[in-house]
């Protein structure tokens, strides 16, 4: 019978975001990482709707895995991660949260101390939605990508990155330009474009259109094997279609 409480080291705050934040801790043994959250100031939106005021909210992480762990050796030598992801949080808003771990016979260690947090301000997530890679001749003149913005600030695609791979590993890639039309809103699309783009479909004129190299889309999109795409800030990869 395992009537030893987990052993938690190390815990920390692992990333911050407009409505969500993680945790994570060192754990001796398989445990669930557990939390009670609690709004500084009241928003009633996201996780707290309905929740009355000042009251906390209880969640739960995964089991940790722990591939190494022995429960007959004493002591344990094989730290394991435990996580907790909260989403659903209000941008710019205050919360506390403390957070335990409890074991899989429900032993739990002591409670940590209050920690408060403010998420960041509201986010555009630009994320790419479909791919036209099969447009009536000339293709050139048809090919996009669309961009649609799940997050809660404008997203402006100028400047950022895509790439494509082709089967052979060779990768294609071009810096957009803001074509026409202004920033993605929150919930709205945006669309990418090569340099031979035709305007042969009737879209809004308030679209953000944005181009993407002086002649075919990343020289062209093929048919049959669609190319693994990739959207990419700063170097790093914020959206992919096909890409694993």
């Amino acid at each position: 019978a395992d009537s030893v409480a987990p052993v938690v080291a190390e815990l920390r705050q692992a990333y911050l975001e407009d409505v969500a934040v993680g945790f994570a801790a060192l754990v001796s043994e398989p445990a669930f990482l557990e939390a009670e959250l609690v709004e500084e100031e009241a928003t009633g939106c996201g996780l707290f709707a309905g929740i009355t005021p000042g009251s906390a909210v209880a969640l739960r992480g995964p089991l940790a895995v722990c591939s190494e762990y022995d429960p007959c050796a004493t002591p344990q030598a094989v730290p394991c991660l435990a996580q907790l992801d909260v989403t659903r949080l209000c941008p710019s808003a205050r919360y506390r949260a403390r957070l335990v771990a409890r074991d899989l016979a429900g032993s739990r260690s002591d409670w940590g101390g209050w920690q408060s947090f403010e998420t960041r301000p509201p986010l555009p997530r630009p994320v790419i939605n479909e791919v036209l890679a099969d447009a009536d001749t000339p293709e050139s003149g048809g090919e996009y990508v669309e961009v649609l913005n799940r997050g809660l600030a404008a997203a402006d695609l100028n400047g950022l990155t895509l790439t494509k791979r082709n089967a052979s590993g060779t990768v294609t890639k071009c810096v957009l330009d803001r074509l026409r039309g202004d920033v993605i809103t929150p919930g709205k699309l945006g669309l990418i474009v090569g340099g031979a783009w035709d305007d042969r479909y009737p879209i809004a004129s308030d679209l953000a259109v944005y181009r993407c190299g002086t002649s075919s889309l990343l020289g062209g999109l093929s048919n049959e094997t669609p190319p693994p795409l990739e959207l990419l800030k700063d170097g790093q990869a914020i959206s992919t279609a096909g890409s694993g």
